[in-house]
């Protein structure tokens, strides 16, 4: 089986989520199958990163910064004309959105989204995905022709290596595109930068009010964590903007996340689920969140809380930049 993996480029280097899709695209391909990687833009990063797959092509290579959606659906569909695989993955990302369904509609492919997981079965793949919101984990059975857009964190990482040999160039041109990227402007922070934080104590929904954010935070505090937020927090006024997490937000990578009531949405995996070491705490024991994490708690998030503030005052938590 050939698997096509379509990086995710950011507008100075490739996303980690890059690596985990060449990860997810060995599970499929069998021991005789053909992984190729599409690097879009960055020829010199692509080089150092993708060694792990057995082919990669250099799109966009002419490219300064973050290739536009266009430009990559053009020289995408071309590249699929040529090597027709089985396979396309993307991530789960605002790029992925962009070329996923575009990509899939023009070439005439089957496409599931939200996509944590997958099982080679004979010719098909079994795929595990969430649907409403992350509420349901589906499996479906697929078979060759199709497009899956993977939810980031849901694979291990490929090792990080060079390619051996020279990348093979593919459509480079952008003249004839009507959009084109002219620059990256990124908003000066001011406050609290979650993505430099060593833990993390993320909230959602289930937080409540004003009452329960003033406990999360004392407890944030008594960890040397920074309080964050998921997106339905953060709509309600309870944390400003800068301290939300997910597609929408932050995209973060810390020592330690602790998600207490956070139900786990694809949005929200998006942005934590590279954390090194991801706790979730949440009443429902379905909750999305658990496929992520390393440690998890079907229990009450207030009691959690309260016993766990009751031990850091036995046994104070070493500094912020110790391990976590």
């Amino acid at each position: 089986m050939k698997v096509l993996v379509i990086s995710d480029p950011s507008d100075i280097a490739f996303e980690p989520v890059s690596l985990e899709l060449i990860t997810a695209a060995r599970t499929v391909c069998g021991d005789d199958g053909e992984v190729t990687v599409a690097a879009l833009g960055h020829p010199t990063e692509a080089k150092e990163q993708f060694g792990a797959a057995d082919k990669v092509v250099g799109l966009l290579s002419e490219t300064e910064g973050l290739p536009t959606a266009e430009a990559a659906q053009v020289a995408l569909a071309s590249l699929v004309a040529e090597d027709r695989p089985d396979v396309v993955l993307v991530a789960y990302s605002a790029l992925g959105l962009d070329i996923g369904p575009w990509l899939a509609a023009r070439c005439d492919m089957d496409m599931l989204a939200y996509v944590t997981g997958l099982e080679r079965a004979g010719a098909d793949i079994l795929v595990r995905s969430q649907i409403y919101g992350g509420k349901l984990d589906a499996t479906s059975r697929i078979g060759a022709g199709c497009v899956l857009s993977i939810t980031p964190g849901s694979f291990e990482a490929a090792p990080s290596q060079p390619v051996v040999g020279d990348l093979k160039r593919g459509t480079d041109a952008e003249a004839a595109y009507s959009t084109r990227l002219t620059g990256v402007d990124r908003p000066e922070l001011t406050g609290v930068d979650l993505t430099q934080a060593n833990r993390i104590l993320c909230v959602g929904r289930g937080i409540g009010d004003e009452t329960g954010i003033e406990q999360a935070r004392g407890l944030a505090s008594a960890l040397s964590a920074e309080l964050a937020g998921s997106r339905p927090v953060v709509d309600g006024g309870l944390l400003e903007k800068l301290r939300q997490v997910g597609k929408s937000g932050q995209k973060v990578k810390p020592g330690l996340y602790l998600a207490l009531g956070v139900s786990g949405a694809p949005e929200h995996l998006e942005g934590m689920a590279s954390a090194e070491s991801i706790v979730a705490i949440n009443s429902d024991p379905d909750a999305p969140i658990f496929n992520v994490a390393h440690y998890v708690a079907t229990c009450d998030m207030f009691d959690f809380m309260d016993a766990l503030e009751e031990l850091l005052e036995e046994n104070p938590v070493a500094a912020a930049g110790d391990a976590a």
